[in-house]
């Protein structure tokens, strides 16, 4: 069975794969992780050693975002980075050892759209394999 890494994973869209698909939350002994915290994400990156990895650990109100712009790009982006920065170092650290474990192995889109039906506004094409 493929280890499943969800960030967001308390989001709107998070909880809701997190009902169709067994995932393992972006997580420590301190609980989740920020992923604006690289040490943090590294530790936990390899710790979990996950098979694949749907990032939605994201600031998405727009207001918000206008009104705390440099927080909100150390969110997404440095979070975003921070996160391929560590699946890197562990793959490479696989690699090391003789294994393959963290790679781009499969491909995962989660997709928000703006209608009520949710069938229609979350895209589930990694837990599916389908796409609409």
């Amino acid at each position: 069975m493929v280890k499943l890494l969800l960030t967001g994973s308390d989001g709107f869209v998070g909880s809701l794969i997190k009902r169709e698909r067994a995932c393992v939350a972006l997580a420590d002994d301190g609980g989740n992780v920020a992923p604006r915290d690289a040490d943090r994400v590294g530790r936990a990156i390899a710790r979990i050693a996950p098979d694949a990895v749907i990032h939605l650990a994201a600031l998405t109100f727009v207001p918000e975002s206008f009104a705390r712009p440099r927080e909100t790009y150390e969110i997404n982006f440095f979070g975003t980075l921070n996160l391929l920065e560590a699946l890197k170092a562990a793959n490479d650290a696989d690699q090391d050892d003789g294994r393959r474990r963290h790679g781009t192995r499969g491909e995962g889109i989660a997709q928000s759209g703006t209608t009520n039906d949710i069938s229609n506004s979350i895209e589930f094409a990694y837990l599916t394999g389908k796409r609409p």
